[in-house]
C-alpha cells in the first residue's frame, strides 16, 4: 500500500449553526497549511488537541472562539483506498492569536476532546421526610442571643447621649439592662417549656423538606450507582462494561461531585475510564480495539521499537507514519526488536507544518497485558468474595442475636408474670 498524500479536515461550528470548513490535503497551492499535536492516555479526564493554522483572513481567523465545537478528521490519501478517522470531536479550550510581526500569521487554539465533566457539583435530591414537632432550643438560644444584643445597642446609645452621665447614673442604667435581660430570658424559657411539653404530649408530626446527597441501599450494584448519578448529572457515557460488578455492602452515597463518584466507583471495579476519540468509555482497555493495522517497514516504520527502562520493562516507544491511535488500540507490529499484537497504554499523533505525519505511541504485547490485568482483576474478585462473606457471617450473627434477645425477653416476661401470680395466691 502507497501512502500518497495526508489529509486533514477541520470544521467549526459557529455560534449561529453555521459550518466553516478547513482541508488541508498536501496538494500546493490550494491546501491549508494545518499542525496538529494530539496526546492521549489513560486519563480519566479529556486529552487536548493542539491545532495550529496559518494564513487565515482576519476574517476567517475571528471566527475561532473558546466555547465553539471542532471536528478534525485525519488520515491519509493512499494508492488503494481512503480512510480517514476522527482526531479529535471537542470544544476550543483557548486561542492563542498570531503574534505582530508573524508573516505567516499562525493561529494556535486547543481543543478539549469530548466533553469534561469535572465542574458539575455534587448531587442532591429534594425530599420530604416527617419529623416530630417540637419546641426549638436552637430559636430560643437565638432570640435571647438577639434581645441580649438589643439591649446592648440600646445601652451604648443612651451613654453617648449621655455623655455627662455621673457614675451613680451609669451603675443604674447597667442594673436596669441587666434586669430587662433577666426578665425577658426568664420569660422565654417558661414559655419554651410551656410549648415543649404542649408538642410531646399531642405528638403532632410535620412535614419538612430536604436536600440530600443521593444515596443507595445496601448491597447495590456499582453499574447500577454509576447509571443512576451519570442521569442525574446529564453525564453522556458512550461504554459501560465493568470489570467486576462491584456490591456496595453498606450501600453508597454520592457526597463527591459525579465525576469524583464514578471514578471511585470504576476503580472498586478495576475498571479504565478513557476519552477514546472524544468519547466516555468506562472499560477495561485490555479487550482491546483491534484494527486490522500491520505497521512494518514497508507501511512507515521511521525507527526501530525502543524499550522503555521505567517500570517492568515490558513496553516499547514506537514511531511510524501517522495513524489516528488512541488508548486501548490493538494493531500488529513487526520490526527486528518487536514482533506482534501490542495494545496502545499512550502516545502523541501530531503533523508539524512542513514536517513529516507522525504516531509515537507507548504499546505492551497484547498477550502480556491481558495476562497482567486478569491478575488484578481476580485479585479484586476475591476480596469481593470475601467482603461478602464477611458481611453475610456478620448478617447471620446479628439474626441469631437478635432471636436469641426476643426468646430471652420473652421467658423474662414470663418469669415475671409468673411470680406476680404466686404473689397473688400467697
Amino acid at each position: 500500500m502507497q501512502l500518497v498524500r495526508f489529509y486533514q479536515k477541520l470544521t467549526l461550528t459557529r455560534k449561529n449553526g453555521e459550518k466553516y470548513t478547513l482541508v488541508s490535503d498536501g496538494r500546493l497551492p490550494y491546501s491549508i497549511p494545518l499542525g496538529q499535536s494530539n496526546a492521549y492516555s489513560k486519563s480519566t479526564s479529556p486529552s487536548t488537541t493542539q491545532v495550529t493554522i496559518q494564513n487565515l483572513t482576519p476574517t476567517h481567523r475571528d471566527w475561532f472562539q473558546k466555547g465553539l465545537h471542532v471536528e478534525l478528521i485525519s488520515g491519509w490519501i493512499d494508492d488503494e483506498v481512503t480512510s480517514f478517522k476522527t482526531t479529535t470531536n471537542g470544544t476550543i479550550s483557548s486561542v492563542t492569536p498570531p503574534e505582530e510581526g508573524d508573516d505567516d500569521n499562525t493561529l494556535v487554539f486547543n481543543v478539549k476532546d469530548g466533553t469534561d465533566y469535572d465542574n458539575i457539583k455534587a448531587i442532591k435530591i429534594k425530599t420530604s421526610k416527617m419529623i416530630r414537632e417540637r419546641a426549638s432550643q436552637k430559636e430560643l438560644k437565638s432570640a435571647i442571643s438577639a434581645y441580649s444584643k438589643k439591649q446592648d445597642a440600646a445601652y451604648s446609645k443612651w451613654k453617648k447621649d449621655h455623655s455627662h452621665a455621673t457614675s451613680a447614673q451609669i451603675s443604674a442604667k447597667k442594673k436596669e439592662i441587666a434586669a430587662q435581660k433577666r426578665k425577658y430570658t426568664t420569660n422565654a424559657r417558661a414559655n419554651y417549656s410551656k410549648t415543649k411539653k404542649a408538642l410531646d404530649s399531642k405528638k403532632k408530626m410535620k412535614k419538612k423538606t430536604v436536600y440530600e446527597y443521593m444515596s443507595f441501599k445496601k448491597k447495590t450494584k456499582s453499574s447500577t450507582i454509576i447509571k443512576a448519578i451519570a442521569k442525574k448529572a446529564g453525564i453522556k457515557i458512550d461504554t459501560l462494561s465493568l470489570a467486576t460488578n462491584h456490591v456496595w455492602i453498606n450501600g453508597y452515597t454520592a457526597k463527591k461531585k459525579p465525576m469524583d463518584c464514578i471514578r471511585e466507583i470504576a476503580k472498586a471495579c478495576s475498571t479504565d475510564i478513557t476519552y477514546p476519540h472524544g468519547q466516555l468509555v468506562i472499560k477495561n482497555i485490555e479487550s482491546g480495539h483491534k484494527l486490522g493495522l500491520y505497521i512494518q517497514k514497508e507501511t512507515g516504520i521511521l525507527a526501530k521499537a525502543v524499550r522503555q527502562t521505567d517500570g517492568d520493562g515490558k513496553t516499547w516507544q514506537l514511531s511510524f507514519l501517522y495513524r489516528s491511535l488512541t488508548v486501548g488500540d490493538v494493531f500488529h507490529y513487526k520490526d527486528d526488536r518487536l514482533d506482534g499484537w501490542v495494545i496502545v497504554l499512550n502516545g502523541t499523533n501530531e503533523y508539524e507544518i512542513g514536517g513529516t505525519p507522525t504516531s509515537s505511541p507507548v504499546v505492551e504485547l497484547w498477550d502480556d497485558y491481558k495476562k497482567a490485568q486478569k491478575k488484578k482483576i481476580d485479585a479484586r474478585k476475591k476480596k469481593d468474595r470475601e467482603a461478602k462473606k464477611k458481611a453475610d457471617k456478620d448478617a447471620k450473627k446479628k439474626a441469631k442475636d437478635k432471636r436469641s434477645k426476643r426468646t430471652k425477653d420473652k421467658k423474662t416476661k414470663s418469669k415475671k408474670s409468673s411470680d406476680k401470680k404466686s404473689e397473688g395466691k400467697n
